[in-house]
């Protein structure tokens, strides 16, 4: 019989409340002087840090996120979207939509990782947690940090629409990928 109903859903809760490059810094890469494409480059910043994310599977700056499962969750849970900050709850919702939290868990050793004593049962199980490097520019490792400029420089340069990650970009992205072993 499949496990389908054991496959867990990622939602993000919070996106982050800044972004890991400035408006300032990221024109100073490009060399752009004027205001006038201050809202393109905004959108540039963003578009490259979601892709960045995507492609390394991390959390660059403070986020939250809930994973959920029909039913029951695992002994071990591997917590997408590292570096994991905290885990701020893990509610067990019951049929009726009652919600109890479940308190007998710890993060393994090296923070990826939520262990169960006990297997929390019911109609859905909810894990919420925060990742990232920190909630500060400076706290995002200055190769994915320089990641994005090029591709930022990349995207402002070519604005035909592909927003392909280049391989110079990638070289830089590709030691904080998360990679399933």
């Amino acid at each position: 019989m499949a496990d389908y109903c054991h496959i867990p859903s990622l939602v993000q809760v919070a996106g982050p409340a800044i972004e890991p490059l400035t408006l300032a810094e990221t024109k100073l890469y490009l060399r752009v002087d004027s205001g006038a494409e201050d809202s393109l480059i905004s959108g540039l910043i963003t578009s490259a840090r979601e892709m960045a994310e995507n492609y390394t599977k991390r959390s660059f700056i403070t986020q939250s996120w809930c994973l959920s499962y029909d039913h029951y969750a695992p002994k071990r849970v591997m917590l997408p979207r590292p570096p994991i900050q905290s885990v701020t709850s893990v509610n067990v919702i019951n049929c009726d939509g009652s919600q109890q939290a479940f308190t007998n868990f710890y993060l393994g050793a090296l923070g990826d990782q939520l262990i169960f004593d006990a297997i929390p049962l019911g109609a859905i199980i909810e894990i919420t947690y925060q990742a990232g490097y920190g909630s500060a520019e400076s706290a995002v490792p200055q190769a994915l940090r320089t990641g994005m400029l090029t591709h930022i420089a990349d995207m402002y340069e070519d604005r035909s629409g592909s927003a392909a990650i280049s391989g110079r970009t990638a070289a830089l992205y590709d030691s904080y990928k998360v990679v399933k072993i």
